[in-house]
């Protein structure tokens, strides 16, 4: 299986990027709309000492954004995206990662596991600031928990993962967000965003 070395080094010089995707980017119709393409699945994989959690809001779900955060015996699941460079960028900008640290998300270098036992560098997202706790809504979860079964993580983790508290969403969702808008419109006219 691919993997990149020195994951921290400058995106802008590779061909493609390995993703791993715990949430809502496990969702082949999510990654393939802000990418503009499907990308390559590389293998469901495992994220050891890390936990998912939701804080703040987000805006297109009603509920807490995802984010992996550090807790020594925990682990999370998802799956191992190949992606072009130029469409990480766009994803990138879809999740409001800003070069300069000043965005929603960072990039943070993970090693994943895969069943086979393989160890794969990659890069996940990080909330830049929590907030505070919020859990998701009940829409956005099964949407996570949907994906999670679809690629086949194990069993045990997508029922924790129907099982995690969840809020009513005030509405129908997802929410096209003012940022979203000006977003699709940028990636259609082929523009890059380093916002």
């Amino acid at each position: 299986m691919p993997e990149i070395n020195d994951v921290g080094a400058d995106l802008s010089s590779r061909e493609s990027v390995l993703f791993f995707a715990y949430g809502g980017a496990m969702d082949p119709a999510q990654i393939s709309g802000r990418c503009g393409l499907m990308p390559e699945k590389i293998a469901p994989a495992r994220l050891a000492d890390y936990a998912l959690g939701f804080f703040g809001r987000d805006e297109r779900w009603d509920g807490g954004e995802e984010t992996i955060l550090r807790q020594v015996g925990a682990h999370v699941w998802g799956v191992v995206w190949k992606v072009p460079a130029r469409a990480f960028d766009r994803l990138d900008a879809w999740q409001g990662v800003r070069l300069d640290g000043t965005g929603a998300y960072f990039h943070s270098p993970v090693n994943v596991t895969t069943a086979d036992g393989e160890t794969i560098a990659a890069l996940a997202y990080r909330k830049t600031e929590l907030g505070f706790t919020n859990p998701p809504s009940a829409p956005n979860l099964a949407r996570i928990a949907s994906a999670a079964r679809a690629h086949g993580l194990p069993d045990a983790y997508v029922a924790a993962l129907d099982a995690r508290p969840s809020v009513a969403a005030e509405g129908p969702v997802p929410r096209a967000a003012r940022a979203d808008r000006f977003l699709a419109n940028a990636a259609d006219l082929g523009y890059s965003c380093a916002c």
